[in-house]
This record gives structure tokens, sequence and C-alpha cells, in this order.
């Protein structure tokens, strides 16, 4: 048997517009697969900036790990390099305060520019000022053995009643290093 001319017509007709089918579908699968890999794309980033800023409000605030304490101290609208919710966490973790140890607990927190000296007739140190304006650089200036910081001085204290001496801590607001306090007189 042979085949008519309209019939090798036809089958040829359909095997062309079956390739024209799978072209578009798969010019189709190409260009949703290009879609979705830009959206995928898209949503880890967002994801990774939403990641990013839960963990810079972890580490700025630092009060997930130490439960809901309150703060006193000065509404300041600036920040050294390290803001005063970062060095309460410093020094909170540095003795090992935690969301148990700080109930019925105030934080205060301020940040002040002391002098401090170390000599042959003792150590002590000075309170210049309490900072209430920006500065252009937070770090510590040392002059003939005495060193000029901007320090964060926070200071732990029962709801109530009053610990002689409250647990105090000072830490750099450049650094983040804690500050060697000396004694109380």
């Amino acid at each position: 048997m042979s085949e008519t001319k309209e019939t090798k017509i036809a089958r040829k007709s359909v095997i062309i517009a079956l390739g024209i089918i799978c072209i578009v579908l798969v010019a189709g699968l190409v260009t949703m697969i290009a879609l979705y890999t830009s959206a995928i794309s898209s949503l880890n980033s967002q994801v990774s900036n939403l990641q990013k800023q839960v963990n810079d409000l972890q580490n700025t605030t630092g009060f997930w790990r130490f439960g809901n304490v309150p703060v006193l101290g000065p509404n300041i609208d600036f920040s050294p390099p390290i803001n005063m919710y970062r060095a309460i966490t410093i020094a909170l973790e540095s003795d090992g305060w935690n969301a148990s140890s700080l109930i019925n607990m105030t934080v205060n927190a301020y940040l002040e520019y002391r002098e401090i000296w170390s000599n042959s007739t003792g150590s002590g140190w000075t309170l210049l000022h309490e900072v209430t304006q920006p500065t252009e650089n937070y770090s510590p200036v040392q002059v003939n053995g005495t060193t000029y910081r901007y320090i964060w001085d926070i200071v732990v204290e029962p709801n109530g009643t009053m610990l002689l001496p409250p647990p105090t801590y000072w830490v750099d607001a450049a650094t983040g290093e804690i500050v060697p306090t000396p004694p109380m007189y």
C-alpha cells in the first residue's frame, strides 16, 4: 500500500504541529523555571535580610537572653560604636547574669567620659561629665599614665532594696572591653 500525497502532507503537518507544540511547551517550561528560580532567589534574599535583622536586634538589645529587665538611663538618640543595650549585654554576660538572677532587678546605664589613672601613689578615677551629645571619636586616649575613656557605667540594683555596693560594670563605648572599676571610696 502506498501512501497518498495528502496522507504524507497530513503526517508532516501533524509532526510539524507536534514539534511546534513541544517547542512552545519547552519554552514555557524554561520561562517558568527562570521565573520560579528568580522568585526563590528573591525570597531567599528576603529571608537572609530578615535573619540578619533578627540577629542584629538580638545582638543589639540582648534582652532576649535576660528577660524583661527594666533599664533606667538617659534617652539618648545616638549610639557610639557599642550602644547601650550591647554594653549592658556585655556587662551582664561577663558576670553570669541571666533572666532568673535578674528578676526584681533594675539596670541603670549611663554614658560617661572618665579620667582613669594609675601611678606609684595609687589609682583612681574622675567623672568628667555625662555624655549627652554624640562625639566624633569614642576611642580611649592615653596621656602620661592617665586614660580618658567614654564608658558605659552599668549598675544592677534590686528593686526596693540596695546592695552595698551594687554590682557596677564599666564597658568601653568604643571597643566593648570591660574596664576594671577602681575601688569605691
